[in-house]
């Protein structure tokens, strides 16, 4: 299993035994009584395979982490040794450009090799564009279709694992169902089908039943739908002082995190809030959705909170409120009891913060206290999301010529939405959803 992979399994493990946790804890909390011996024995249990997995999650992090740096200084050499002295160097054109590309640009048939950073790549594409190393990339991907308004594919690896990075700094694409365009035609439209469920009940209309022998079994209605996805294309602009694009580094490190965090949270934003016109379709916008009569205008309360549980069909929904304007009246909620249901004490290790018992997070991308969806409680794994072209990009050195810079626009092609088209209607007759929003 590759590093990444063990990285997010431990991560999924450690989710697991928190909510293990907080279910044995609140047991008891709410039968207001101690763990018996086998819930303690249990829960003791948990905690030291939470404290086990951490310690080695810590370590898988930190090898990643310098294998990232190991990939960066990879394979360089002095370019004053005897060794590299001896190579024959290959011209570059920079007539272009009127400036010299720096070292690590400019390469020779025997090292010609695929770039190991974006911003190496991002430097030999800007300073060096006829070089060899450039041609051998544009030999790579010559097969694949960038689109009508052509753009710079940027290397497969590369290009991985920035979206990697996205994803990782991204609310909706770690919890979702994603899937990858077909290398060939990446921004194809792919038709998934979808179950209708609605009144047919929670299974889309199959009609399970116990029959006796030679009796004639039940018929299914069934509706199965299409739902079409096709990768949409979003950029990304900045402008980039030369003398950072001649540092491969830094560029690198500027991209892996300013970059990556614009371009999670603008796809975020329209998993949430887009209209499906030329664009994702969100939650705030989907017809499946069930939306809850708030108890109190211009706020909210313990019951809103209750309310939207009550309709949620997942039981590992996640609750997500403005960051700020909601977010202060949400800590302060106090149950029947009076006891406050925000918990961020961290009473298992690893745990994350809680609203009544349920993961909680604060964003920027939900709307502000008071306006219809300020609070939703979204279980993602019902969101659909199709990742096309992988990323590409375009430069011009002459929007801001006078000030030394560099414009860059990265593109890339997406396109979500959710599975659930209503809402649905359980065997005792409850209409539940997925996604469950405070009107």
């Amino acid at each position: 299993m590759e590093l990444y992979a063990e990285i997010q399994e431990l991560r999924s493990q450690l989710k697991g035994l928190t909510v293990e946790g907080r279910t044995l804890v609140d047991l008891g909390k709410k039968e207001e009584r101690k763990l018996n011996d086998e819930e303690e024995k249990r829960f003791l249990e948990v905690e030291a395979q939470i404290t086990e997995k951490r310690s080695l999650l810590e370590s898988k992090e930190r090898e990643y982490r310098l294998l990232t740096v190991e990939k960066e200084v990879a394979g360089y050499t002095d370019p004053t040794s005897p060794a590299q002295r001896a190579q024959p160097r290959t011209e570059v054109d920079t007539r272009s450009t009127g400036t010299t590309p720096s070292s690590s640009s400019i390469t020779t048939a025997a090292n010609a090799e695929e770039f190991r950073s974006i911003g190496e790549f991002l430097e030999c594409a800007r300073f060096a564009p006829t070089s060899e190393r450039m041609q051998e990339h544009a030999r790579r991907t010559q097969t694949v279709n960038v689109g009508s308004e052509g753009g710079l594919l940027v290397p497969k690896k590369i290009s991985t694992d920035l979206m990697m990075l996205t994803v990782e700094k991204s609310i909706v694409e770690a919890r979702a169902s994603v899937d990858y365009g077909d290398a060939s035609m990446p921004d194809q439209e792919v038709e998934y089908p979808a179950i209708k469920q609605g009144a047919e009940g929670e299974f889309g209309g199959f009609d399970v039943r116990f029959e006796g022998e030679g009796e004639a079994g039940p018929e299914t209605g069934v509706e199965i739908e299409g739902m079409c996805l096709k990768p949409l294309e979003m950029k990304a602009t900045v402008s980039i002082t030369n003398k950072l694009l001649r540092n491969a580094s830094a560029l690198t490190s500027y991209i892996n995190d300013i970059g990556a965090k614009a371009m999670a949270a603008k796809r975020d934003w329209m998993y949430l809030n887009g209209s499906g016109v030329k664009q994702p379709l969100g939650v705030l916008k989907a017809p499946g959705a069930i939306w809850i009569n708030r108890d109190t205008a211009g706020t909210i309360v313990y019951e809103d909170l209750l309310k939207l549980e009550a309709a949620q069909l997942s039981d590992s929904a996640l609750l997500m409120s403005a960051r700020r304007s909601s977010y202060n009246v949400l800590k302060d909620i106090m149950d029947a009891d009076d006891n406050r249901v925000y918990r961020d004490t961290q009473l298992i290790n690893g745990q994350p913060v809680s609203l009544n018992g349920s993961e909680y997070i604060r964003s920027g991308r939900m709307p502000i206290l008071g306006v219809s969806g300020d609070l939703a409680m979204i279980d993602w794994s019902q969101y659909k999301i199709l990742i096309g072209l992988g990323l590409k990009i375009d430069m011009s050195e002459h929007v801001d010529f006078k000030t030394n810079k560099t414009v860059i626009r990265f593109i890339m092609s997406v396109d979500g939405q959710p599975k659930i088209t209503e809402p649905m209607t359980l065997e005792n007759g409850e209409e539940v959803s997925p996604y469950t929003l405070l009107k």
